[in-house]
């Protein structure tokens, strides 16, 4: 930004300077012309009238000083004409000062509008230099080199004013460069602000997801086995061991997740067969019976498809045995028209939605849902177990076994 402030203090610095050295420039012919008069005083009758004007022409000049619209540009150009042709019936020596005019018609209009006025000093050039001396040759040779001279000041001029035109708008397209590039530092640090939320977010969700699930399953095994251990140390012996292999797939799923934040899924292991695994180690560590219904063929899923679907299986057996009191589940996948959905149904006790808060778990699934282009409907009554559908968009129309 300071270095954008010295760029634009620079080039303002340039611009006053370079319209300063022509103002001086005039003003320095306008200063010779007037020691010419007063070299060759005659009188106050003849010659007090021709510093008069050169008087009034400086005066005039710098009253323009800088940009103004065209007609105020007009305007001025035809004062200083007037002054000019008033001065030429004193003298030729004052066609010097179209030399000024043109340049200044030539910064101040269009190109067309500018080159007319410089035809109209030509005009009276020539008229000025025969009414005041005619003699042929060298009052033509004369208005020749004075025309000569004034498309010479006038493309000048207009050479400035298209530079200085370039200059600012090139000094606007580096101001919205900067812009741009400011409000894009901005938006890259939303962005990296909201892909570490996004993050946290989603590692909360793994978290949740695989340490939740396990645990409550271990707890629930650990308690059976406690009541069993004496009077079924066998069947107390297997629900450890079960303990035993969800604590280990648990620590298994909590290193890939903080190393990689991978899918639970074993490489080369499909969802329905992880689906299947899923559902049998909860029926046998909870007792609880899961009818499932899945179609034989299975489109192409994505790595994130496969992993919300069994997410939310996860989440919601989890949830089944935490708070339902339910004997059985019914979980059904479906794919049709391109869509697939996931029910999951339990006969246990319900809620009311009105005084429940949705957890972080449910929170979870609804936002990977969400970020799939999916959405997840959860609906209950008291005494009437919970129905879960998950539904998501597919983009892949490949079955397969």
């Amino acid at each position: 930004m300071m270095k954008s402030m010295n760029t634009r203090t620079v080039d303002s610095t340039l611009e006053s300077s370079e319209g300063n050295l022509a103002n001086i420039a005039a003003l320095v012919m306008v200063g010779i012309l007037s020691i010419v008069i007063l070299n060759d005083w005659q009188s106050w009758q003849e010659s007090g009238p021709q510093l008069g004007l050169m008087l009034l022409f400086a005066m005039v000049m710098l009253r323009m000083q800088g940009r103004h619209s065209p007609r105020e540009a007009h305007l001025y150009i035809s004062l200083q004409t007037l002054i000019i042709s008033l001065a030429l019936l004193q003298g030729t020596v004052f066609l010097l000062l179209f030399f000024i005019l043109s340049a200044q018609a030539m910064v101040g209009l269009p190109t067309r509008a500018g080159l007319r006025w410089i035809s109209l000093f030509a005009v009276i050039t020539v008229i000025g230099n025969f009414v005041n001396d005619f003699d042929l040759v060298p009052d033509l040779i004369n208005s020749v080199v004075n025309c000569a001279g004034f498309l010479f000041f006038g493309a000048f001029g207009n050479a400035l004013m298209r530079a200085e035109t370039a200059r600012a708008e090139s000094q606007k397209l580096l101001a919205e460069l900067q812009a741009a590039h400011s409000q894009l530092q901005s938006y890259a640090e939303r962005v990296e602000t909201l892909a570490v939320a996004e993050e946290r977010n989603r590692l909360s969700r793994e978290m949740h997801d695989t340490l939740g699930h396990r645990l409550t399953v271990s707890i629930v095994q650990l308690e059976g086995a406690r009541r069993l251990l004496e009077r079924d140390p066998d069947r107390a012996g297997q629900m450890i061991q079960t303990v035993h292999n969800e604590l280990k797939d648990g620590l298994a799923e909590l290193r890939d997740t903080l190393a990689a934040l991978r899918s639970p899924i074993v490489t080369g292991e499909t969802l329905l067969q992880a689906l299947f695994k899923l559902t049998a180690d909860f029926e046998n560590a909870t007792r609880l019976v899961i009818h499932t219904d899945f179609p034989k063929e299975w489109p192409t899923l994505t790595e994130s498809q496969a992993l919300t679907i069994y997410r939310m299986t996860q989440e919601a057996l989890t949830n089944v045995q935490r708070h339902a009191t339910a004997s059985a589940v019914r979980m059904t996948v479906t794919f049709v028209r391109g869509q697939a959905s996931v029910h999951i149904e339990d006969d246990g006790v319900g809620f009311d939605p009105q005084r429940i808060t949705p957890g972080i778990g449910l929170r979870g699934m609804r936002e990977r849902a969400a970020q799939l282009h999916g959405q997840v409907e959860i609906t209950s009554q008291p005494q009437q177990g919970v129905r879960l559908k998950l539904t998501l968009p597919l983009q892949e129309e490949k079955f397969h076994a």
